[in-house]
């Protein structure tokens, strides 16, 4: 292969003296790697997708060695690095994707559908390509495998467009279709290549759990038990209708006792016995006692005095038999009833 260190060596015999000369010019690396890189881009948008294959095959030859030739001018110089490596790999591919760039518009435009599926697989073949290979050596592993790298694409697509500039039909359509199903390949066998290179990530160890010692009984099982039914609220009973005694038709009034003002029943009177009888006259009246605690005590008859001779009765004849009031005129006396004040 073109890319491998031998092949390297041989063209290395014709581009060290080009590059030395440029060297001893005052021309940078840098310099090399930008004008290939816009040599390139514009020789195959200028005359690819027109069909011109023989000019844009020429053109592109001379500016494609530039990338061999910056890398000798940076090793010659002593300025090799990793700016230049990172500077030469991302303009090569800019510089890839407008060759296959256009030579899809040039199939669009003459070829048929498959043909134009085949420059579609070529151009996003080539891009992944490269992409695997700076990915796993970003990760530290080697991917410098595949049967199609980036020279022997370029080589490949650019001998057949010059053939298809002679008139020779079917050769470029069938050089995309070949170039297609070798990117594919080359996109497996990058893969593969990193894949072998990682070990398999370790299965996580399952974590033991302690059992209890055998000696030590386990716990009951204990149960909630469940909550009793909430019983339904039924509405509570309507009480019945109390009656309520009605109060008498007419209540007494009782006199106002003068002391304590309370409402008490007026004594009886105990009238006096027959004058006929008892041969005088007499009256009796209640006197109530009234404890201190407001409560009337019952009710005593005090005899009235009898009425003394010459004293006249209820009907108002003076006594017969009294000797002080013969021939003379009394005044008929009342009885009186005494009350406690």
């Amino acid at each position: 292969m073109l890319n491998q260190t031998n092949a390297r060596a041989v063209v290395g015999h014709v581009i060290d003296p080009i590059a030395s000369s440029l060297v001893k010019a005052g021309v940078s690396p840098d310099t090399v790697t930008i004008v290939g890189t816009v040599g390139v881009s514009l020789s195959a948008l200028i005359f690819f997708p027109g069909g011109h294959f023989i000019a844009g095959v020429l053109i592109i030859m001379l500016f494609i060695f530039s990338d061999m030739i910056d890398g000798a001018m940076a090793r010659m110089s002593g300025r090799s690095g990793p700016w230049g490596a990172f500077l030469d790999s991302t303009l090569d591919r800019v510089a890839d994707g407008f060759v296959f760039g256009s030579i899809l518009i040039w199939a669009a435009r003459s070829q048929s559908n498959w043909t134009v599926a085949a420059a579609l697989i070529c151009l996003v073949g080539g891009a992944l390509i490269s992409y695997a290979k700076a990915r796993a050596e970003g990760l530290g592993l080697d991917c410098n495998v595949g049967i199609a790298e980036r020279t022997e694409r370029l080589i490949l697509i650019l001998l057949a467009a010059f053939v298809a500039g002679f008139g020779v039909p079917y050769v470029l359509p069938a050089a995309l279709w070949l170039l297609a199903a070798l990117s594919v390949v080359t996109v497996y066998q990058r893969i593969a290549h990193v894949r072998r290179q990682i070990p398999p990530a370790p299965k996580p160890a399952e974590t033991a759990v302690p059992k209890p010692p055998a000696d030590v009984p386990e716990p009951p099982a204990t149960r909630t038990p469940a909550p009793p039914p909430t019983p339904s609220a039924a509405p509570p009973p309507t009480p019945a209708a109390a009656t309520v005694p009605e109060p008498p038709a007419t209540v007494p009034e009782s006199p106002a006792t003068p002391d304590h003002g309370s409402v008490e029943a007026a004594p009886p009177v105990v009238e006096a016995p027959d004058t006929a009888t008892r041969g005088g006259t007499q009256s009796t009246m209640p006197i109530p006692t009234m404890p201190s605690d407001g409560v009337p005590e019952p009710e005593h008859t005090i005899p009235a005095p009898a009425a003394s001779d010459g004293q006249v009765d209820d009907a108002g004849t003076p006594a017969a038999n009294s000797p002080d009031t013969a021939g003379t005129a009394r005044p008929p006396a009342s009885s009186r009833t005494n009350s406690q004040e």
